[in-house]
C-alpha cells in the first residue's frame, strides 16, 4: 500500500514538472523561471525601433485666419508661396489656384561652341573684295559674300575690272555649339486654397483665409488675371506672377579656326580671266591671307587646284554669343497682398 501510494506521488509530481516545462517553452521562460537578463537585452531595443517606425505625427491642419474679404472682380483670400527658382508645392491640406513665375533668365545665354576633330575632308571658300582708289588691293571691304569652292569650275563676278583681292578659308573642323539655352524662372509663386471645405468662425464682413505650418512665410493674398492696379483698401502690396516666357534671342553662329597643329594645310585656288576657267592669271594659296590680283573683265572663274588635306590635331571654336533679343514674361496674372 506504501509502495503504491509512493509511486502515485512520483507519478503526480513528474506531470506537475512536465506541464511547468511546456508552460515555459510556451511563455519563453528559463527552465528555471528566473529572467536572465538576455530576453529583455534582445526585447528593448526591439521596442524602441518599433516606436522609431511609427510615422510622426502629420503636420497640423491649414485653419481659418479671418481677413477682409476681396472686393468684386477678384478672387481670394488665398495664401501665397513665393520661391527661389520654380513655384512650389502647396503644403498638406491646401490645393493651388494658381501658379507662375517671374525675372526669366537663363545663363549663358547660348550654348558653347565646340570644333569635333579635324574631319576627312577641308571645305575652301573665297570671298573677293574690292580694289583701292588710285591702284592696290585691300581686304577689308567685301562686294561679294563668302563663297564655297572646290574643284568644280565656278563662275564669280568680281567688284570692278582692274585690281582686286581675295581671301580663302578652309575649316577642316565641324563646329557646334550656338544655340538658345533653356529659359528659367528666377522666381515663383504659387497660390493656395483649402483642399476641403472648412468651418468659418469668421464674423460678419470678413473672409476665410488659409494659414497652414507648412507655409509659415506665405503673404494673404487676392488675384486678378492680366496686369492690373491693386483695388483700394489693405490689399496693397501688389506683385506680379507669369505663366509663360517669350523667347526673342539669337545667337552668333560657330566657327572653328585651326588650332596649333590642327586644321587643314595648304592649297590652292586658281583665278581665271575666263568664264570656263580658262586663262589663267593668279594662283592663290588658301591661307587666309589676303592676296591680290588684276582682271581685265567684270566676270571670271576660279577653282581649287590643289586640295588642302586635314591635318592632325583640333581645332578652336569662336561664335556663339548673343547677337540679339532677350527675354519677356507673359500672361501676367496681378496678386495684391496685406
Amino acid at each position: 500500500m506504501l509502495s503504491r501510494r509512493r509511486a502515485l506521488i512520483a507519478l503526480l509530481a513528474g506531470s506537475i514538472f512536465a506541464a511547468a516545462a511546456a508552460c515555459n517553452l510556451l511563455t519563453g521562460a528559463s527552465a528555471l523561471g528566473v529572467d536572465d537578463g538576455a530576453t529583455a537585452g534582445v526585447n528593448e531595443p526591439r521596442a524602441r525601433q518599433d516606436a522609431d517606425a511609427v510615422d510622426a505625427p502629420a503636420a497640423p491642419p491649414p485653419v481659418c485666419e479671418c481677413v477682409s474679404p476681396p472686393p468684386p472682380d477678384w478672387t481670394g483670400p488665398f495664401a501665397l508661396i513665393e520661391s527661389t527658382g520654380a513655384a512650389r508645392a502647396c503644403p498638406t491640406g491646401l490645393t493651388p489656384v494658381f501658379d507662375g513665375g517671374a525675372e526669366p533668365n537663363s545663363t549663358p545665354p547660348c550654348t558653347s561652341c565646340t570644333c569635333g576633330a579635324t574631319s576627312g575632308t577641308c571645305a575652301t571658300s573665297v570671298t573677293i573684295y574690292g580694289a583701292l582708289p588710285g591702284g592696290g588691293s585691300t581686304c577689308a571691304t567685301n562686294c561679294r559674300a563668302a563663297q564655297p569652292i572646290d574643284t568644280t569650275c565656278t563662275a564669280f563676278n568680281y567688284c570692278a575690272i582692274g585690281q582686286g583681292a581675295i581671301a580663302t578659308v578652309d575649316a577642316g573642323c565641324e563646329a557646334d555649339g550656338g544655340r538658345v539655352s533653356p529659359a528659367s524662372w528666377g522666381r515663383g509663386g504659387t497660390a493656395c486654397t483649402f483642399a476641403a471645405v472648412v468651418p468659418t468662425t469668421c464674423p460678419t464682413g470678413q473672409a476665410c483665409a488659409p494659414r497652414s505650418e507648412g507655409a509659415p512665410a506665405a503673404r494673404v493674398c487676392i488675384l486678378h488675371a492680366g496686369d492690373v492696379a491693386c483695388p483700394a483698401g489693405p490689399y496693397a502690396a501688389r506683385v506680379q506672377y507669369f505663366a509663360s516666357i517669350v523667347d526673342g534671342r539669337s545667337c552668333t553662329a560657330c566657327e572653328c579656326d585651326p588650332g596649333p597643329g590642327g586644321g587643314c594645310g595648304t592649297g590652292t585656288v586658281t583665278v581665271y580671266a575666263g568664264a570656263g576657267c580658262t586663262n589663267a592669271i593668279k594662283d592663290v594659296p588658301t591661307s587666309g591671307a589676303c592676296t591680290a590680283f588684276t582682271v581685265s573683265m567684270a566676270a571670271g572663274s576660279m577653282k581649287v587646284t590643289a586640295s588642302p588635306t586635314p591635318q592632325a590635331g583640333s581645332c578652336t571654336p569662336r561664335g556663339g554669343a548673343l547677337a540679339d533679343g532677350g527675354l519677356d514674361a507673359a500672361d501676367a496674372t496681378t496678386l495684391c497682398c496685406l
